[in-house]
Protein backbone atom coordinates (compact mmCIF):
# COMPACT_ATOMS: atom_id res chain seq x y z
CA UNK A 1 0.00 0.00 0.00
CA UNK A 2 2.86 2.55 0.89
CA UNK A 3 4.16 1.55 -2.48
CA UNK A 4 1.14 2.27 -4.29
CA UNK A 5 0.61 5.96 -2.25
CA UNK A 6 3.70 6.68 -3.48
CA UNK A 7 3.36 5.62 -7.15
CA UNK A 8 -0.36 7.82 -6.89
CA UNK A 9 2.11 10.86 -5.17
CA UNK A 10 4.78 10.58 -7.93
CA UNK A 11 2.38 10.53 -10.68
CA UNK A 12 -0.14 13.11 -9.49
CA UNK A 13 3.47 15.26 -9.33
CA UNK A 14 4.33 14.50 -12.80
CA UNK A 15 0.84 15.49 -14.01
CA UNK A 16 0.69 18.68 -11.74
CA UNK A 17 4.35 19.33 -13.00
CA UNK A 18 2.89 19.03 -16.90
CA UNK A 19 -0.24 21.13 -16.28
CA UNK A 20 2.41 23.90 -15.10
CA UNK A 21 4.43 23.34 -18.11
CA UNK A 22 1.62 23.50 -20.76
CA UNK A 23 0.41 26.18 -18.62
CA UNK A 24 3.39 28.52 -18.85
CA UNK A 25 4.36 27.24 -22.65
CA UNK A 26 0.29 28.76 -23.27
CA UNK A 27 1.20 31.84 -21.55
CA UNK A 28 4.71 32.44 -23.87
CA UNK A 29 2.55 31.52 -27.21
CA UNK A 30 0.11 34.64 -25.50
CA UNK A 31 2.55 36.56 -25.37
CA UNK A 32 4.65 36.24 -28.62
CA UNK A 33 1.45 36.80 -30.52
CA UNK A 34 1.00 39.83 -28.39
CA UNK A 35 4.58 41.01 -29.61
CA UNK A 36 4.07 40.21 -33.42
CA UNK A 37 0.64 41.81 -33.26
CA UNK A 38 2.44 45.14 -31.82
CA UNK A 39 5.16 44.84 -34.14
CA UNK A 40 2.61 44.92 -37.02
CA UNK A 41 0.46 47.70 -35.73
CA UNK A 42 3.63 49.57 -35.52
CA UNK A 43 4.87 48.66 -39.20
CA UNK A 44 1.25 49.65 -40.38
CA UNK A 45 1.53 52.63 -38.60
CA UNK A 46 5.15 53.44 -40.11
CA UNK A 47 3.74 52.59 -43.35
CA UNK A 48 0.74 54.67 -43.10
CA UNK A 49 3.61 57.93 -41.88
CA UNK A 50 5.76 56.94 -44.97
CA UNK A 51 2.64 57.39 -47.44
CA UNK A 52 1.51 60.08 -46.05
CA UNK A 53 4.70 61.93 -45.78
CA UNK A 54 5.06 61.23 -49.61
CA UNK A 55 1.70 62.13 -50.37
CA UNK A 56 2.46 65.52 -48.79
CA UNK A 57 5.96 66.37 -50.11
CA UNK A 58 4.33 65.61 -53.70
CA UNK A 59 1.89 68.16 -52.92
CA UNK A 60 3.86 70.29 -51.81
CA UNK A 61 6.35 70.07 -54.97
CA UNK A 62 3.50 70.47 -56.75
CA UNK A 63 2.15 73.63 -55.03
CA UNK A 64 5.93 74.66 -55.70
CA UNK A 65 5.80 74.32 -59.47
CA UNK A 66 2.58 76.25 -59.61
CA UNK A 67 3.78 78.82 -57.57
CA UNK A 68 7.11 79.19 -59.54
CA UNK A 69 5.30 79.25 -62.92
CA UNK A 70 2.34 81.06 -63.19
CA UNK A 71 0.99 81.28 -66.35
CA UNK A 72 0.98 85.28 -67.82
CA UNK A 73 -2.49 85.50 -67.73
CA UNK A 74 -3.21 84.68 -64.50
CA UNK A 75 -0.78 87.89 -63.40
CA UNK A 76 -3.02 90.12 -65.79
CA UNK A 77 -0.42 92.19 -67.94
CA UNK A 78 2.61 92.36 -65.71
CA UNK A 79 5.22 94.84 -67.48
CA UNK A 80 9.17 94.31 -67.22
CA UNK A 81 12.21 96.31 -68.54
CA UNK A 82 14.30 95.38 -71.51
CA UNK A 83 16.99 95.10 -68.49
CA UNK A 84 14.94 93.10 -66.02
CA UNK A 85 13.96 90.85 -68.78
CA UNK A 86 17.69 90.11 -70.08
CA UNK A 87 18.58 88.36 -67.26
CA UNK A 88 19.23 85.30 -67.55
CA UNK A 89 15.66 83.62 -65.49
CA UNK A 90 17.16 82.09 -61.95
CA UNK A 91 18.03 85.84 -61.57
CA UNK A 92 15.56 87.94 -63.33
CA UNK A 93 11.82 88.40 -62.93
CA UNK A 94 10.21 85.33 -61.75
CA UNK A 95 6.69 84.08 -63.03
CA UNK A 96 7.14 84.96 -66.78
CA UNK A 97 6.73 82.98 -69.60
CA UNK A 98 10.45 82.54 -70.68
CA UNK A 99 9.73 81.79 -74.40
CA UNK A 100 7.84 85.18 -74.44
CA UNK A 101 10.23 87.37 -72.58
CA UNK A 102 9.23 90.25 -75.74
CA UNK A 103 5.47 90.18 -74.99
CA UNK A 104 6.46 91.75 -71.13
CA UNK A 105 8.20 95.05 -72.22
CA UNK A 106 5.65 97.71 -72.48
CA UNK A 107 4.35 98.60 -75.97
CA UNK A 108 5.98 101.74 -75.60
CA UNK A 109 9.44 99.82 -75.10
CA UNK A 110 8.58 97.02 -77.24
CA UNK A 111 8.11 99.09 -80.49
CA UNK A 112 11.46 101.10 -79.41
CA UNK A 113 13.65 97.74 -79.34
CA UNK A 114 11.80 95.51 -81.97
CA UNK A 115 10.85 98.85 -84.29
CA UNK A 116 7.15 96.99 -85.09
CA UNK A 117 4.22 96.65 -82.69
CA UNK A 118 3.10 93.47 -80.57
CA UNK A 119 0.46 92.46 -83.10
CA UNK A 120 2.72 92.94 -86.52
CA UNK A 121 5.42 91.02 -83.87
CA UNK A 122 2.95 88.28 -84.06
CA UNK A 123 2.25 87.83 -87.13
CA UNK A 124 6.02 87.32 -88.31
CA UNK A 125 7.86 83.64 -89.16
CA UNK A 126 8.97 81.83 -86.13
CA UNK A 127 12.25 81.80 -87.47
CA UNK A 128 12.08 85.67 -88.03
CA UNK A 129 10.75 85.95 -84.31
CA UNK A 130 13.65 84.00 -82.77
CA UNK A 131 16.17 85.84 -85.03
CA UNK A 132 15.15 89.09 -83.11
CA UNK A 133 14.63 88.15 -80.12
CA UNK A 134 18.75 86.89 -80.16
CA UNK A 135 19.67 90.06 -81.56
CA UNK A 136 17.83 92.11 -78.20
CA UNK A 137 19.55 89.07 -76.11
CA UNK A 138 15.65 88.00 -75.62
CA UNK A 139 16.15 84.47 -75.96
Amino acid sequence: KKQEDEEAKRLEENKRKEEEWKLKVEVKRIAREKELAEEARLKAEEEAAAKAAKAAEAASLAAARTERKPLPRELGPKVYTYAELKMPSKIGPIHIDVTKREMYLSDEEFFEKFKMTKAEFEKLPAFKKQTKKKELKLF
